[in-house]
Formats: C-alpha cells, structure tokens, sequence
C-alpha cells in the first residue's frame, strides 16, 4: 500500500502506512541487531560484524536509489523497489535462516520487564550510550527525511536527487573500512565520538549554500 498507493493518495494514507512500515521495522531490527552482537565475543570481530552489516544496507540503499531513479515516473521507480525487495528479502532472509548459526543462550533467568527496566534505568552508562544514540539516531533522521527536498527546493537541482544520494551512500560504505580499523587500534565509543564530530564539521556548511551549490554539496 506504500509503494503502491492509489490513483489520489492522501496524507492519512501515507501517514497510516509510513507508521505501519516504522513498526514493522522496529520488531525486525531490533532482534537483528542484537543477533549481530551475539554472533561474536571480540572487541574488534563485532565491530568487523557491525562494518559488514551496515555496507551491506548501504548498497541496498545505493540499489533502491538506482531502481527510482530508473523509473520513467516515480511511481515507477516506486514499484521498481517494491519488485526488488519482495524478490531479496525472502532469498536473503532464509539463506540467513539457515546459514547463520544462533548463538548459545547465556542467560542465566529471563527479568520480567518491570524489573529489567528498573536494572536498566540503574545502569548510568547505558544511560548514556542510549541518550547519545538517540540524538544521533535523530541526527541522521534529519538528513535522511530533508535530502531529496534540499536538492530540489535549496539546490534547485532535482535532477541531482539521484547521483547525489548514491554518492552519498557511496562514500558511507568507503568509510566503513577506515572506521572499523580504527575501532582496532582506539575504544569504539571515542572513534564514534570522532566519526560524529566529523560528520559536525562537514554538514555545518550546509545551510550556507544555497541555489546552483550542487558541486560543494557533493
């Protein structure tokens, strides 16, 4: 109903269903995450495992980008990405299923919610962890909801939306490898604090540029 809306769509609509796909992307992600971590102990291998799984979702970003952007209208290019994920996701899915080994269960009892929650709100450097993430989690939301809208309505370039994006999601997963050697050679939560401050210093000049910017945007 989301790639495929109908002849009029209406804000309801997209709101109805941009939420149902939010959910449904928590409930996956979460769980999948949280595999991730546990499929290896080393400081480093995780943060290896973590390089590989974020590249890989940034070349799917770069693959449903390409597909729009093939697409002789959007709604085109819409139903492009529709056929490409429910043709992937369930091959990819169960070649997962089956060739990726679940991880012994080292818990020693199951906290009811209350009480884990109660564990959790005492454990100040989650706290902290989950405070930053939060604001970087809405840091990249930001970029990620107003890019497309940038390029068109501040750029003036629409045309640009395009290779824009896909070098953008190009240069992410160039530095995928230069940050996981990092996180071999310095604790992880400095090379993040690092990578923010990066990520800071680029995107203030941003909100300077202005119609015709495309090249210093890029």
């Amino acid at each position: 109903r989301l790639f495929l809306p109908p002849e009029a769509p209406t804000a309801a609509h997209a709101g109805l269903w941009l939420a149902a796909l939010a959910l449904a992307w928590t409930l996956a992600l979460s769980p999948y995450l949280a595999w991730g971590a546990e499929l290896v102990s080393g400081y480093a291998e995780r943060a290896r495992v973590t390089a590989w799984r974020e590249s890989a979702g940034l070349l799917g970003m770069v693959a449903a980008a390409l597909l729009y952007a093939a697409g002789p209208t959007p709604a085109d290019g819409l139903a492009l990405v529709f056929v490409f994920l429910a043709a992937s996701v369930p091959l990819t899915f169960a070649a997962l299923l089956l060739r990726v080994p679940e991880p012994p269960d080292l818990s020693r009892r199951r906290l009811p919610l209350r009480e884990a929650a109660r564990v959790a709100l005492r454990n100040r450097p989650f706290l902290r962890l989950l405070a930053a993430w939060f604001v970087n989690g809405a840091a990249n939301a930001l970029p990620a909801a107003l890019f497309l809208f940038f390029v068109e309505h501040r750029l003036g370039a629409p045309d640009w939306a395009g290779p824009l994006l896909v070098a953008y999601f190009l240069a992410a997963v160039a530095g995928a490898p230069v940050w996981s050697a990092l996180s071999r050679r310095a604790p992880k939560h400095r090379v993040w604090s690092w990578a923010m401050l990066w990520a800071c210093a680029v995107f203030l000049w941003v909100p300077s540029l202005g119609q015709g910017g495309v090249w210093a945007f890029a």
